[in-house]
């Protein structure tokens, strides 16, 4: 007769704790969807996701364009200095078309940017990777990371070394037109679509 008397409130307990972390996950699920068809705001702005400091394209790159899935084009960002984008003289594009690793890692393989992709995955255009860290400077370095939609760098320019070692992607994976004065480390690179 006692063990029946708990078996109430235990249940209760456990009840409660289920429909806690069943709304906790719906909450979360809410916050990280994709942009649906139409909408003109990003629902995972940048800035209020991931700690900075981020720069103007970046933001614009992610806000306005990327997670709203559309192309990045930094050449026709607002306010741009500069709209061409002639990939021989990349070496002279304006500050405002450098885009941080940092930038690329966080919003392809952070919560709750990788999950908020609509079907055209990751797409920017005109973009300069700047090289960063030393001994050996990195332009892009996305090693060991796991993208489930596709990527695409368009016509952009990686001054060093672009790692990509053990990469998983889950679609496409386009450099279509891009730029490498460095080497491009691929080795164990994996794609779910074409290549090109």
């Amino acid at each position: 007769m006692q063990s029946r008397h708990w078996a109430i409130p235990i249940f209760a307990v456990c009840a409660l704790a289920f429909l806690g972390l069943n709304g906790t996950a719906t909450g979360q699920e809410q916050a990280s969807r994709p942009a649906r068809p139409g909408e003109k705001n990003c629902p995972i702005p940048l800035v209020q996701n991931a700690p900075g400091p981020w720069t103007k394209q970046e933001i614009w790159a992610w806000d306005a364009r990327i997670c709203l899935g559309e192309v990045a084009d930094l050449s026709k960002q607002p306010e741009s200095d500069d709209n061409s984008c002639d990939i021989s003289k990349a070496e002279d594009w304006p500050a405002d078309r450098d885009v941080s690793s940092r930038f690329v890692q966080t919003v392809l393989f952070h919560a709750p940017f990788k999950s908020a992709y609509a079907r055209r995955g990751f797409r920017i255009s005109c973009a300069r990777f700047p090289a960063s860290g030393e001994p050996k400077p990195i332009s892009l370095d996305l090693n060991l990371g796991y993208f489930a939609h596709g990527i695409s760098l368009y016509d952009s320019y990686f001054p060093a070394r672009m790692m990509a070692l053990h990469l998983h992607v889950g679609r496409n994976l386009s450099l279509q037109g891009s730029r490498f004065d460095g080497k491009v480390d691929a080795d164990n690179l994996k794609v779910g679509g074409l290549s090109f």
